[in-house]
């Protein structure tokens, strides 16, 4: 696949996946759940979400999206810039 096409199409399921979880809560900041890989944020989202669905629906959906982007894409955790890192560190 194409590494933009992938980029774009990580993004759009991170974003989706991210405001499916904060439908269910809002105790997480957006911030946080938008850091994780789409493996941590699906994890979370079937966690919170017991009703979603089953364990068979899990390993549905997260078999399709690792198909589709590929396991590095799937297990990769945002990279953010030296000047975010240094900008959280400031802040906190």
């Amino acid at each position: 696949m194409n590494p933009e096409h992938q980029k774009v199409i990580v993004a759009e399921l991170s974003k989706n996946i991210v405001s499916r979880i904060l439908e269910t809560t809002s105790n997480i900041p957006k911030i946080v759940l938008e850091e994780m890989s789409l493996a941590a944020q699906l994890n979370v989202l079937f966690l919170l979400r017991g009703s979603y669905g089953s364990v068979g629906d899990y390993m549905t959906t997260q078999r399709a999206i690792r198909h589709l982007v590929g396991d590095d894409a799937y297990w990769r955790w945002p990279e953010r810039t030296r000047a975010e890192v240094s900008e959280n560190a400031a802040v906190n």
